[in-house]
Formats: C-alpha cells, structure tokens, sequence
C-alpha cells in the first residue's frame, strides 16, 4: 500500500481541481450537494491517488473552468456530479 501524500498539498490540488472544472465546493455545500465528510473523504482519496504527476500536469494546463473532469481522478465522479 503506497503512503499518503500530504494533506495540505492534496487539499489545495483539489481545490484547483474544482476550479479549473467549474466547480464551487462552498457553493456545493451551502446547497446541500457536498457534506464536509464527503469534502474530508475526497482529501483522503486524493491523498493516495496514483495520478499525481498526471493531475500536476493537468492542472498546469488548465484555467478556470475551462476543464472536463479527467477520468483518471480519484474523485471524478464527485466532481462530475458537482459540476453545473
């Protein structure tokens, strides 16, 4: 089993994540379509992620919005279903 990253690093890398695919977290919550369990579950998904070069790269090449969500993320599902 591969360590953990770094939980600051992952939580900001997912935070690009949701921008560069329009995605707002807060808005998310404030409407009741993300809990912060869900929010600390995809922190930890992310954490052991084997796609973070990849995502580094991905998130290198993409502004606000301008992204559909990669299938190779660990939480494309629950960014896919977040997105407006």
């Amino acid at each position: 089993m591969k360590p953990l990253g770094n939980t600051m690093e992952h939580f900001w890398k997912m935070n690009t994540m949701a921008r560069v695919t329009g995605v707002d977290p807060a808005e998310s919550y404030e409407k009741g379509d993300l809990s912060t369990a869900e929010w600390a579950e995809m922190v930890t998904r992310c954490r052991g992620c084997d796609w973070v070069d990849g995502c580094t790269r991905f998130l290198e090449m993409h502004v606000e919005g301008d992204a559909e969500v990669p299938d190779a993320c660990a939480n494309a599902e629950i960014y896919k279903r977040l997105q407006p």
